[in-house]
This record gives structure tokens, C-alpha cells and sequence, in this order.
């Protein structure tokens, strides 16, 4: 999506806010927009795989070095989100955030290099030199932890991520736009995330009562627990 799309988007946002900031209405109309750009996905590539729109057109100027980085290093292993480049992903999880967070670099920067740590192979201390500690902490923070299975990594990695408000933030988007898109797609990770939903929300909800982000982040919850409703 183009700036004047963001624009255009955070005029309507601005003005459901004041014209009420109903929680209902606004996690529908948020909703809308994220699957208005999830839409877009099938359209970045043609069936031999070249581009067809640039991704990074979907990233703002001064966020695109980071987003080139992360891209790149995801690229360099050959991983893919459902048969697309990775950094479909990352854009989507970024737009989620744009919205309520598209002025807070550190959140936005952590959006797109979120899985870095977790399947690059490039070191915390690797992503703490391009990126900066702020941000690294954040990546390192939503970074699963070893274990024996899908629930015992999340058990071990929840309590980190809880610790963090801004990993919190970046975490609660990853979701929102996996949920979305598993949906949207029909795969079987949607049921997943679904029955997830009540054990993510109990380790990582309200856990900063008196946060300058807390109305940010409710709001993010709300559209989660639409997201996860089957």
C-alpha cells in the first residue's frame, strides 16, 4: 500500500477516535484493513516467481534499510511463507503495527526483523550492530526458546516476551497477521492459533496497566480476539 493509502487510512482512524473510539467499530474497521492488504499478497508474485509489485513500496522511507537487512537475510536461506518470500510476512506483521505504531522506529523496525534471531543464524550481538540494542532486545525478547515442542517453546518464551512491553506489541501483530492470513488461506494453522488464543492472551495480557502504549495495545488485543473468533 502507498503513503497517501496510510494517509488516507490514519485520517478515518483519527476521526473514529474522536467521533467515540468504539472498541467494536474500531476492531472492525482495523480488521478490514488488514485483510485489505493480506489480499494484496497473491498479487506480489506471478507463478514463476518474479515480482510483481515491490514489496517495499509497502514500507516507509526511513524504515526501508532495515526492511532491505531483514529481507535479505531471510532471502539468503531460502525461506518462504507459504510458498512466498518471507518478507510477505514481515510486511504483513509491519502493516498491522503502521496504523497506532508507524512513528515508534524502534517498534516498526522490530517488526521486520522479528524471526531474524530465530531462523537466520545471525547473532544477537550481529543484529545489535546494524539495528541497535533497543531493537535487538525486542527480537531477542519474541524469540522462541529451545524445547521439546511447540508448547513447551512457547511456555519457556512467554515469560520473556511478558517482560517486554514492546515485544508484547510486536508479538500480539505476528499473531493478528498469522491468525488473518491462516484464515484467509485455509490452512490448518488457523485452528491452531484459535485454540491457542486463550493460553497467549492469559501469559502476555495486561501485563502493563499504567504503559503510555496500554490503549495501543488493548486495541491490538481486541482485533487479536476477533481474529481468533472460528
Amino acid at each position: 500500500m502507498t503513503k497517501q493509502d496510510y494517509e488516507d487510512f490514519l485520517q478515518v482512524y483519527d476521526r473514529k477516535i474522536q467521533d467515540g473510539y468504539n472498541y467494536e467499530e474500531m476492531c472492525s474497521f482495523l480488521q478490514a484493513w488488514i485483510e485489505d492488504f493480506i489480499d494484496l499478497a497473491d498479487k506480489y508474485f506471478v507463478d514463476s516467481g518474479e515480482y510483481v509489485l515491490d514489496i517495499l513500496d509497502d514500507i516507509r522511507e526511513d524504515h526501508k534499510t532495515v526492511a532491505n537487512y531483514a529481507f535479505s537475510l531471510h532471502d539468503d536461506r531460502n525461506q518462504s511463507y507459504d510458498n512466498q518470500p518471507y518478507s510477505v510476512h514481515l510486511t504483513q506483521v509491519y502493516n498491522v503495527l503502521m496504523p497506532s505504531f508507524g512513528d515508534e522506529d524502534v517498534i516498526m523496525n522490530a517488526s521486520l526483523c522479528h524471526d531474524l534471531l530465530e531462523d537466520t543464524g545471525i547473532t544477537y550481538n550481529d543484529l545489535k550492530t546494524f539495528v541497535g540494542r533497543d531493537v535487538a532486545d525486542v527480537v531477542y525478547d519474541v524469540t522462541n526458546e529451545l524445547g521439546k515442542n511447540r508448547k513447551e517453546r512457547a511456555e519457556k518464551t512467554y515469560p520473556k516476551i511478558a517482560a517486554n512491553p514492546l515485544a508484547v506489541i510486536v508479538k500480539v501483530a505476528d499473531r493478528i497477521a498469522n491468525t488473518t492470513y491462516s484464515k484467509k488461506s485455509g490452512s490448518s494453522m488457523y485452528k491452531k492459533y484459535c485454540s491457542e488464543y486463550p493460553s497467549f492472551r492469559q501469559a502476555l495480557y495486561n501485563n502493563f496497566p499504567n504503559h503510555p502504549y496500554n490503549d495501543r495495545i488493548e486495541h491490538l488485543w481486541k482485533v487479536l480476539e476477533e481474529c481468533s473468533n472460528q
